[in-house]
């Protein structure tokens, strides 16, 4: 009987070692899949942070503003000749089509540059360029369409999210400037595409509501 007892107690022992190991398996497994889970939402979740950086930077290359025949933008290497499509913002919008002419730092050709107020409009590495068309420029979005464009029609040109819906261009009041803004589709009610600002060296009425957070 006791040669029993020991051989029941020894095979109830290997069963709950092999229980125990098999549990310790598992859990070796799950934590395993977990971790390779967290590497993966952690590598994607860079990756999607690298390429709204990469859009970011792109499109603060091609999309500037105007205050009249002066274009100012972050791209400092636009060549004499390039075409730039404008959303002229006053009263009605209109397609205004222009032509670069030479980058500049004389106030004399750009208002931007005069001595009240270029220190600060040429923050962040701004650039300036006199540009030239057949329309009368007041304000307005400038979008550098350069020699790999050619094929794009103008409609895609403007639609700067890729999605095929209009895209809003809109201008508004600070306390001291203007904001520029594109929206891929109504102004302060979808994603914000691009923002620039223009100082103005004083005090104007306010009618910019904020602007939201963007990466």
């Amino acid at each position: 009987m006791r040669h029993i007892g020991r051989l029941m107690d020894y095979k109830v022992n290997v069963i709950v070692n092999i229980f125990v190991a098999a549990k310790k398996k598992t859990l070796v497994r799950i934590f395993f899949r977990a971790l390779l889970f967290i590497v993966y939402a952690a590598g994607s979740t860079a990756t999607i942070h690298a390429q709204e950086v990469k859009n970011k930077i792109i499109q603060e290359n091609l999309i500037g503003w105007l205050d009249g025949h002066c274009f100012a933008v972050k791209n400092a290497d636009i060549v004499s000749g390039t075409t730039l499509i404008i959303v002229g913002l006053e009263n009605k919008q209109k397609i205004i089509h222009a032509k670069i002419i030479q980058k500049t730092t004389d106030g004399s050709e750009c208002h931007a540059l005069l001595a009240d107020r270029r220190v600060i409009n040429l923050k962040g590495g701004t650039n300036f360029y006199t540009v030239s068309s057949k329309k009368t420029i007041e304000l307005g979005i400038g979008i550098i369409k350069s020699g790999k464009d050619i094929a794009i029609s103008e409609k895609q040109l403007l639609d700067l999210s890729g999605n095929g819906r209009k895209n809003t261009f809109n201008y508004c009041s600070t306390a001291e400037g203007v904001q520029f803004t594109v929206w891929s589709g109504l102004a302060y009610k979808s994603n914000l595409i691009w923002s620039g600002y223009y100082y103005l060296g004083y005090d104007t009425q306010l009618t910019c509501p904020p602007l939201p957070d963007v990466p």
